[in-house]
């Protein structure tokens, strides 16, 4: 057994567990849809069984001994991987049980198998007579950049070129690949004199780090310190596991309040998630090394650096500018580097690594599931932000008491001075924002898909009421009582989607997938039937208590109603030729949905709706260019199809938005109508895009046909 074995081995583990868990995402997605409910319980099986595997490895698996090896053959019942997650049909009314059985029978084994990984390949080595026994924690860095290789990977190499068949037959035999190895890196023979056969208090306990600015021993120092930790026998306390806990917390938490602040504020743009997870996974890899690296100006500065970050955060208006979420990503390099550095430092001997790691992963589900779960429910706005902060200075301040007490000796009062000053100005500044707030006009409301603003604001001579999610405006109405319940923006009468609405005869019955303020209804009459199909019961809410076009288009006798769930799975209960009109109206953000463009979802809007009936797409979108998409459905569907864009800005009415929109239906005779408005067929010069289906969605396609769209509009001024 060599060293480099064990690496491999670790690094290959993490890269299959991090890559099943989008995988396992994609296969849901067309049958339990995109609901807080699924990724929710998603999410919290991965951290289940994660905890489990880490379990296994503490109570079982040094019982089993070369049993683990058996273990890791047992996940070839179950190849390939992810049977039946395709299938699954959750009960509506209680779909976590349903879901949680799905996953535990399909993945639940495989998955704790693999992360088992990188902490039986510690335990090996610091069994084994190789270099290093002493300290195996440079393994798990191996394992966390098999998880960044994944991460990167899969959306920008393996969604774009292969289907859900084909990643599953790949990861499968991935998978045997991994076996292989798990037999190859064993040890034949373990050192009775290793690190493993000893116990000891580690690398020194909380009291033993540095909060701010004290240098890390040397190489030899942590070599001389780890010798005299196996020493003697040695079980942490219950004191020094909640400390490691809460020093994984803290980092976890702040991981997923940075991606919501840059998603929610900045806009959510493509893949704008992959950064900070990517910075997250990155201070592992720096941190647990043999040579740890953790910057001497973050550990120096950190205080003030994230006390910076909050004031923006608190200061921000009309959203982030790009130096700004460097500012906030800063902010999470500097919580990262120095919790996990402080976590580093405080490692244990091997012997009691499986505990160490027991805690760090529970602390990275509380962290987690305290933004994910508990924070939507706690707060209106992203209050987890500076709480995640606040909470790894307490862990530190506790757990670092000694080495605070030592730097305030040494600091001078120079640096003091300084520290004091800079956090008595932040301070100051909040202040003054929270006073220039006061008079705002403008609510905020949250849940677990982000945070929703009502505001009152000023376009030109008018002042109008605006919802907006991140940087997507969803609607938008007059405040002016002889306007309300009067569509304008994406939805006014001169716009495409008004177009749409009036090209049909009366009455009118239309489906709409996303609600938004509503403002669809307010083209609606007497006689005329609208149903939308909304997954976010607050949006409901709002559009109701909060804008008029409801209750304005039900006050002149049209029948509206709302549908709460996933629209491909509340479509198909409806039944079918019920539908003139279909729009699908959940493209506007820069999450993409891409369950709702799919070959199969056409098909079930096409069953929907009448013969004669259209369907409707609204593309507007500020990084991804639709177009190619559907006009690959369209010709393999055999559909006709026209678009009417506007975006250029040319023949804007008052109160009207630049917007982008797709047609198809069986006939060209059905869009007739529509092309003698100014629809027409969608330029030559289109990127030739494959069609999605429910195995196949190459969003990278899409984002490249809006940069180059964006490039001829700019070139076009």
């Amino acid at each position: 057994m060599s060293r480099i074995r064990l690496t491999v081995f670790a690094c290959l583990g993490a890269l299959l567990l991090f890559g099943l868990e989008p995988l396992v995402g994609r296969l849901l997605l067309p049958s339990c849809g995109g609901s807080f409910a699924v990724w929710a319980t998603c999410l919290m099986f991965f951290q289940a069984a994660l905890f489990l595997g880490y379990l296994y490895c503490h109570l079982l698996a040094p019982r089993l001994g070369r049993g683990h090896l058996l273990v890791a053959l047992l996940p070839f019942l179950f190849l390939p991987i992810g049977r039946g997650l395709s299938e699954v049909r959750p009960d509506p009314a209680a779909p976590v049980g349903d879901l949680l059985t799905a996953l535990a029978v399909a993945i639940g084994l495989p998955f704790a198998v693999l992360s088992s990984t990188g902490v039986m390949a510690q335990r090996w080595l610091a069994a084994s007579a190789l270099p290093g026994r002493d300290d195996p924690y440079p393994l798990f860095a191996a394992s966390n950049a098999g998880s960044l290789a994944a991460l990167l990977g899969y959306p920008l190499l393996v969604e774009p070129v292969l289907g859900l068949s084909e990643q599953r037959w790949l990861w499968s035999l991935a998978y045997l690949g991994y076996a292989v190895l798990c037999f190859w890196a064993y040890p034949r023979r373990t050192d009775a004199g290793s690190s493993l056969a000893a116990a000891g208090p580690g690398q020194g306990g909380p009291g033993a780090a540095v909060l701010l600015q004290e240098p890390d021993p040397t190489a030899a120092e942590a070599r001389q310190s780890t010798a005299a930790a196996s020493a003697e026998p040695w079980r942490p306390s219950w004191g020094r596991l909640a400390y490691w806990t809460a020093l994984a917390a803290a980092p976890s938490a702040c991981l997923l309040a940075v991606t919501n602040v840059i998603a929610l504020d900045l806009g959510s743009a493509p893949f704008v998630w992959v950064v900070p997870l990517s910075l997250y996974l990155l201070s592992f890899i720096l941190v647990f090394r043999e040579r740890s690296v953790s910057p001497r100006w973050l550990r120096a500065f950190w205080p003030e650096l994230t006390a910076a970050g909050l004031l923006l955060w608190f200061a921000e208006g009309a959203g982030l500018e790009w130096y700004e979420a460097l500012v906030h990503l800063a902010v999470l390099g500097a919580v990262c580097f120095v919790g996990h550095g402080a976590l580093y430092r405080d490692r244990p001997a091997p012997q009691a690594l499986t505990a160490y790691y027991l805690a760090v992963a529970l602390g990275g589900w509380i962290g987690g599931a305290f933004v994910s779960l508990g924070a939507p429910r706690l707060f209106d706005g992203l209050a987890e932000y500076p709480l995640s902060v606040l909470a790894l200075g307490i862990g530190l301040a506790l757990g670092e008491r000694g080495a605070f007490v030592r730097w305030l000796r040494r600091a001078g009062r120079l640096r003091i001075g300084f520290s004091l000053f800079f956090f008595a100005a932040v301070g100051l500044g909040v202040f003054q924002v929270w006073l220039s707030r006061s008079g705002a006009q403008e609510r905020r409301v949250r849940n677990v898909y982000g945070v929703y603003r009502i505001q009152d604001v000023v376009e030109g001579p008018f002042r109008v009421r605006r919802l907006t999610h991140a940087r997507t405006v969803h609607g938008k109405e007059l405040l002016d009582p002889r306007g309300r319940g009067r569509p304008i923006g994406f939805f006014h009468a001169n716009a495409p989607l008004g177009q749409a609405l009036r090209a049909l005869p009366r009455p009118r019955r239309v489906a709409v997938i996303g609600l938004g303020a509503g403002a669809l209804a307010g083209h609606l009459e007497a006689g005329d039937r609208m149903t939308f199909y909304e997954l976010d019961p607050l949006v409901q809410r709002i559009a109701e208590r909060d804008f008029g076009f409801l209750a304005a288009a039900r006050a002149r006798g049209a029948e509206v109603h709302v549908v709460l769930g996933d629209a491909r799975l509340e479509l198909r209960k409806a039944p079918d030729d019920a539908y003139d009109l279909l729009v699908v109206d959940a493209f506007s953000s820069d999450a993409i949905p891409t369950h709702l463009l799919t070959e199969e979802a056409l098909g079930l809007y096409l069953r929907k709706v009448s013969f004669k009936g259209v369907l409707v797409f609204h593309i507007s979108n500020r990084y991804y260019d639709l177009r190619p998409v559907l006009a690959a459905a369209a010709e393999r569907l055999g559909l006709a199809h026209c678009v009417r864009s506007k975006l250029d800005g040319r023949g804007l009415a008052p109160l009207e938005d630049p917007t982008k929109v797709y047609a198809l239906a069986r006939t060209p005779e059905r869009l007739a109508p529509l092309r003698a408005l100014g629809w027409s067929d969608p330029p030559p010069d289109l990127p030739r895009l494959r069609a999605w289906t429910d195995d196949h969605a190459n969003l990278l396609g899409a984002l490249w046909a809006g940069f180059l769209e964006r490039r001829r509009l700019a070139r076009g001024r």
